[in-house]
């Protein structure tokens, strides 16, 4: 798939499941765990913000979308 549709597909999975491992969304997007959080900062680029934890070895990403 291309960067955009990784990007809109990531925010698609995570808007759906709310937390998710970087791990489980490369898995999805058969992509390398480097380039989710390539994506990560895109689609903040692009106005969206995607909180990063880290919860013992594990990173998760959540997904705050604006309600204006």
């Amino acid at each position: 798939m291309s960067k955009l549709s990784n990007c809109l597909y990531m925010i698609e999975l995570l808007h759906a499941r709310g937390k998710m491992r970087i791990s489980e969304l490369a898995e999805l997007l058969e992509v390398k765990e480097r380039m989710v959080r390539i994506y990560r900062d895109d689609i903040e680029m692009a106005g969206t913000v995607v909180i990063l934890f880290r919860i013992h070895r594990y990173f998760l990403l959540k997904i705050c979308l604006n309600k204006s």
